[in-house]
């Protein structure tokens, strides 16, 4: 309840962020996660880690586990990636987005719809409907004129190999016409390779240089970072197609003409579709900007095509699922796109933070994270470069939402919230507060806290404690600036009396 600048009870969450006035007091932090396939249960400290930036050995002044999940509420405002790989809309693909829209975003969360065409960044608003309406009409646009991209360039593949398979299967000839098929082998092996290359990277991978965008987009966005990649699965009938013809072409070459054979196995080598992912490099994209990723991987194979030998995939899913997994995230293979989601949604994740001293240099930053004598993959935010640095300093030292005047006055906690940002149209903030009282173990033992809306530039909030606490207590205050998407938690040892 708000009675003029005041309030009394509330409702909220929590994280970290202690003010940071001046340059050389400021702690910078990089988050910290260990691969899946390495003993994710051991629990990392910083005894037994050692950190170099620029090949110096700094102190490690923090390590700090944090979990994450999307049931419940969240300090922040959350940021959503929903990514789509895919030919065409689907009934089982809107439920999925129907169920993640009505169900889990929020007005303060941030949307990025990746298309298989190009991205975009979706408005959060309360009407659930038009936003649901939205997003079916960009993809059904972008899926439509994906596909007939993706047709038009299979139909120009499968002509070149038709022209070459002519040449070759033409035996009408006499014996001099060897020249000619060795002339349209060879034109082949030299062309169709770079246009397959072509077709292998804008239709059947993920396009890399998106989600390097996307991190972009993000910035120095505060709150949690979750990524949906829808992904279809699909029997990719060119490649079969493909290989038959190379099987028919080896023959050829190493029976009358062994001198294409280095070229007859580079054209196997780019077939090889998987192979060529930048797996690594999407991960560490990923794992850089704290990124929870998952996978839906969906309208997939019948078991008949999964066991016929002639039916080829990309064979991306089985990357991804190790991906997803590294970030704290997991592939759910299904039929059903709602329940992929619902599955995604229960899941939870950890991870560390990790804290070091901004040495006052600006400049380019490499960073090397060890657990010295363990094999363990250690994930991390590889480095800073210079005006991407200068950009997280101007950032942590401009002035943000700020905690003053705080009292305690016979179990009645008073303290002013000041310098929050207003909406530029309604001249409005909207502000978060959590109220906790810690115990002696540090365990929380009351909790309390509340949305508020504000015109005015502070706001003072009273609360009341419970009379039945008495002695000494720490006491935590967050409070999340939801359109700043910024917070400061401020912490004081109180003594409550009778």
């Amino acid at each position: 309840m708000i009675l003029k600048k005041t309030l009394s009870l509330f409702f909220i969450l929590l994280l970290l962020a202690p003010a940071l006035p001046a340059k050389e007091d400021l702690q910078l932090s990089i988050p910290l996660r260990t691969a899946a396939d390495a003993h994710r249960e051991a629990a990392l400290n910083k005894e037994n880690l050692s950190l170099t930036i620029n090949g110096q050995k700094r102190e490690i002044t923090g390590l700090i586990k944090t979990n994450r999940t999307l049931i419940g509420a969240s300090d922040l405002g959350r940021n959503f990636i929903l990514s789509f790989h895919l030919t065409a809309y689907t009934e089982a693909v809107g439920k999925g987005i129907s169920y993640f829209i009505t169900e889990m975003i929020r007005p303060e969360d941030s949307l990025l719809l990746v298309s298989p065409l190009t991205i975009y960044q979706i408005n959060v608003s309360p009407n659930k409907e038009k936003m649901i309406r939205d997003i079916k009409q960009l993809l059904e646009k972008d899926s439509a004129r994906y596909k007939k991209n993706r047709v038009g360039v299979e139909k120009n593949l499968r002509t070149q190999i038709k022209s070459v398979k002519r040449v070759l299967d033409d035996t009408s000839r006499s014996a001099q016409f060897g020249a000619r098929q060795i002339l349209a082998a060879k034109q082949f092996l030299n062309t169709f390779p770079r246009e397959f290359i072509k077709f292998r990277e804008h239709s059947l991978l993920l396009d890399i240089s998106k989600y390097r965008k996307i991190t972009r987009l993000l910035g120095l966005r505060e709150g949690e970072r979750w990524w949906f990649h829808f992904h279809q699965e699909e029997a990719v009938d060119l490649l079969s197609h493909i290989r038959g013809f190379t099987r028919q072409l080896s023959t050829y070459v190493y029976n009358r003409e062994p001198g294409l054979i280095n070229s007859l196995n580079y054209l196997k080598k780019v077939l090889s579709i998987a192979d060529f992912f930048p797996a690594e490099e999407m991960l560490n994209i990923i794992a850089s900007s704290n990124i929870c990723y998952n996978v839906i991987a969906f309208g997939g194979l019948r078991v008949s095509d999964r066991e016929a030998k002639d039916v080829e995939t990309s064979g991306l899913s089985r990357i991804l699922s190790k991906v997803a997994a590294d970030s704290g995230g997991k592939l759910v293979a299904t039929a059903d796109v709602e329940d992929g989601v619902k599955e995604i949604r229960a899941q939870e994740d950890s991870y560390y933070r990790l804290f070091f001293k901004f040495d006052g240099r600006f400049g380019k930053k490499e960073i090397k994270i060890k657990l010295p004598g363990k094999k363990t993959k250690l994930l991390y935010k590889k480095g800073f470069e210079k005006e991407e640095l200068e950009s997280l300093i101007h950032y942590l030292t401009k002035e943000k939402v700020k905690i003053v005047d705080f009292s305690n006055r016979k179990n009645l906690i008073i303290f002013t919230i000041r310098s929050f940002k207003h909406h530029k149209k309604e001249k409005f903030g909207i502000l978060k507060v959590k109220i906790e009282l810690l115990g002696e173990q540090g365990s929380v033992v009351y909790r309390t806290g509340n949305t508020l809306r504000s015109s005015r530039d502070k706001v003072t909030v009273r609360i009341p404690l419970p009379g039945k606490y008495r002695g000494k207590f720490n006491l935590r205050v967050t409070v999340n600036d939801l359109l700043a998407n910024r917070r400061i938690t401020l912490e004081r040892g109180i003594t409550l009396q009778n």
